[in-house]
């Protein structure tokens, strides 16, 4: 009896520790990508950066939501034609606005 009741504890605590601890590590980070701005206001370029910009977080691990309230990470990006080419800028906000 002494056997089973120690499997029994050790058991508990093992599920114990996957039901509390494990939620929290495998937690995804949730990211609001914001439209994209654009100097020459092209709507289908940006909502097709947009679109990579969720599958590239998506990805990574990620998780894109709905809103900027839901978020942990806001990605606000702007395309700037120069020429022939395009320069696009990414920036990772904070919820405390700071940038990464």
């Amino acid at each position: 009896m002494k056997l089973k009741a120690s499997i029994w504890v050790s058991g508990f605590f093992s599920i114990l520790f996957l039901l509390l601890i494990s939620p929290l590590a495998m937690a995804a980070t949730t990211y609001f990508v914001e439209n994209v701005t654009t100097s020459d206001a092209n709507p289908e370029l940006a909502n097709s950066l947009r679109t990579l910009l969720i599958s590239g977080v998506t990805a990574a691990g990620g998780q894109s939501v709905d809103s900027a309230q839901q978020a942990d990470f806001i990605l606000k990006s702007s395309l700037v034609k120069l020429g022939g080419a395009y320069v696009l800028t990414v920036t990772k906000f904070g919820k405390n606005n700071l940038s990464y």
